[in-house]
């Protein structure tokens, strides 16, 4: 499916075409440009990861119980006259939310409700400041005309953890992210949000929490429940590519979560052009049309969140396998990623990532006889990253990433001292070494009439070097310029925003969700290419406008259901290259 591969660029096989300049003669590059006008390599096609996403957080932490305190009947018919007020337990924090509760009842005659009323009051101001345990208690006592009011401030606390509804493959992981919570004061609800995330976090669990009163004052029992999924997939098709490469692509994933009771995920990923599968240029050829092929594990490291990724990817593309003159390509990858949130609530996340990947591509030319390099990367990337997530009570969605990126000339990398005239880098004026900042952001607002706008955007900059071609920057996909054949946009640096008016419409029924979101929308971008080659635009204006509906249908439980996405788009671009119109299916099924 798309988002599982985002499709193919063609701007960069015109940089090994000027890289055979430097070695071949010149009658060699006007033989062969016609026939290679629109090939495209595998970087182009293969995102920047394939791990598992973790899921939107909705709702919130259940308190089955009464909180606050409960006026006797008749309260309101008798009157008390109170000297002073004393708060036994007080927050030192929560010290001037005590002084409003004296302010309102010393000094004149009051009704004993209001007393409960300004103790409930206490209490839900400790809640409102994340101490949700706490409760305000008004204990047994004589108080007449001119006494004083004792109140009294119980920190309150997790006595235990029922985890008796936990599915047992999965209780011993929950158990140990959750467990630093029993006996704990002061616990504010940031801290309970954090661990319950973390928990919900375990590979293939649905995990449900809820807050009952304990046996003790103050004390609080935690009840979980959930499901578990140990093994879970999807099936993906969508027409998304270029011609060149067969238009269609077939994507289908699976996971097994949590197989040695670590939280952990194992996840294999493989996608490509479906047609004549077992042909030459078939899916499980040795030059697929396209074809790639991921796996990788992410397993957490202790019990505050942290993670390490190590995913492994191989792609190919072959285009137009009939032509005689042709390119292949291959692209690999291996990354490690170490991920932290140092801060995870249902309303605010933010988390860091270091990155490694090392990566090399090769570009062939392909005769009926032979098989020619065009260009030969091989690149080291640090990358140091930053994202949030942000969701309002009110329904709004922000989220933000920004990655800045180091290629090391070392661990095997090929700079431009090292690129020759028969094996070139596939960009001139590329090296091993290079600065990149790529920025995102995405921000949803629900709108009166039941209408939602989405307005999200992307930048990178290179700092005035060129790329290799894996490097670059790129803006045709389904999420952003979605009217070019994915992957053929790309640039050094470049910018792209795109605003969306959706009309959801809910149709489902209990058990069987049934969500259609029609949509309008528009995009434009710009790409700036470095030392670019007399065939190429240094800079590219584009745009585009369409149509389109979301289909969304639950298929009865929280791990299966199923997409589709029908859109229209015409697509507008100054650099030479035809204005595009182009109808988009993309559908998946997950289970």
């Amino acid at each position: 499916m798309e988002g599982f591969v985002p499709g193919l660029r063609s701007v960069k096989r015109e940089a090994g075409l000027a890289a055979i300049a430097r070695g071949r003669s010149v009658a060699l590059i006007m033989l062969i440009l016609p026939g290679l006008a629109q090939a495209q390599t595998a970087s182009q096609i293969t995102p920047d990861s394939f791990e598992p996403p973790l899921p939107r957080v909705s709702g919130s932490v259940d308190f089955s119980g009464q909180a606050g305190l409960q006026a006797p009947a008749g309260a309101d018919q008798l009157s008390v006259t109170i000297s002073g007020v004393d708060i036994t337990g007080e927050l030192p924090s929560l010290e001037p939310a005590g002084q409003r509760l004296r302010d309102k009842l010393v000094g004149g005659p009051v009704p004993v409700s209001d007393i409960f009323a300004a103790s409930s009051a206490l209490e839900a101001e400790y809640a409102r400041k994340g101490y949700v345990l706490a409760r305000v208690v008004l204990p047994a006592q004589s108080l007449r005309d001119g006494g004083r009011l004792r109140l009294v401030v119980v920190n309150g606390y997790v006595e235990r953890i029922d985890s008796s509804g936990v599915p047992p493959e999965v209780a011993g992981r929950i158990a140990e992210v959750t467990t630093p919570l029993v006996g704990k004061r002061g616990l504010k609800i940031g801290e309970i949000e954090r661990r319950l995330l973390t928990a919900g976090d375990t590979a293939g669990v649905s995990l449900r929490s809820a807050l009952s009163p304990g046996s003790a004052s103050g004390a609080t029992v935690l009840t979980l429940d959930g499901d578990f999924d140990p093994v879970s997939g999807f099936i993906g098709l969508d027409n998304t590519l270029a011609e060149e490469l067969g238009t269609w692509s077939l994507s289908a994933g699976v996971d097994v979560n949590s197989a040695l009771g670590l939280g952990e995920t194992l996840y294999l990923r493989m996608s490509g052009y479906p047609g004549e599968p077992f042909s030459d240029a078939g899916l499980f050829a040795d030059e697929p049309r396209t074809r790639t092929i991921a796996g990788g594990a992410i397993v957490p490291v202790g019990i505050d969140g942290m993670t390490i990724n190590i995913e492994g990817t191989k792609s190919q593309t072959a285009p137009d396998p009939d032509e005689d003159l042709r390119t292949t390509s291959d692209f690999e990858r291996l990354s490690l990623r170490l991920r932290y949130p140092w801060i995870r609530t249902r309303a605010l996340t933010l988390s860091s990532e270091v990155i490694f990947d090392a990566q090399s591509e090769d570009v062939y030319l392909v005769t009926p006889d032979d098989k020619f390099t065009l260009s030969s990367d091989a690149v080291r990337v640090l990358r140091l990253a930053g994202d949030a997530n942000w969701l309002s009570e009110a329904g709004q969605f922000a989220a933000g990433r920004a990655i800045l990126s180091f290629g090391l000339d070392a661990f095997g990398a090929r700079g431009e001292d090292d690129a020759t005239l028969a094996k070139p880098l596939s960009r001139q004026g590329a090296d091993a070494e290079f600065t990149k900042l790529e920025l995102s952001g995405q921000f949803s607002q629900p709108l009166p009439a039941n209408l939602g706008l989405t307005v999200s955007g992307r930048a990178q900059t290179s700092f005035g070097d060129p790329l290799v071609t894996s490097e670059q920057f790129g803006v045709a996909s389904l999420q952003e310029l979605s009217a070019f054949d994915s992957g053929t946009l790309y640039g050094d640096s470049g910018w792209m925003l795109r605003g969306d008016l959706q009309a959801p419409r809910d149709f489902g029924r209990p058990g069987a969700a049934l969500l259609i979101t029609p949509y309008v929308f528009g995009a434009a971008g710009q790409l700036f290419l470095e030392e670019p080659t007399a065939l190429e635009e240094e800079t590219t204006n584009v745009s585009t406008v369409g149509v389109g509906v979301e289909i969304y249908r639950g298929l009865g439980n929280y791990f299966s259901d199923a997409s589709l996405t029908l859109e229209a788009a015409r697509g507008f671009r100054d650099d030479g290259g035809d204005d595009e119109d182009r109808f988009t299916l993309v559908g998946s099924i997950r289970f």
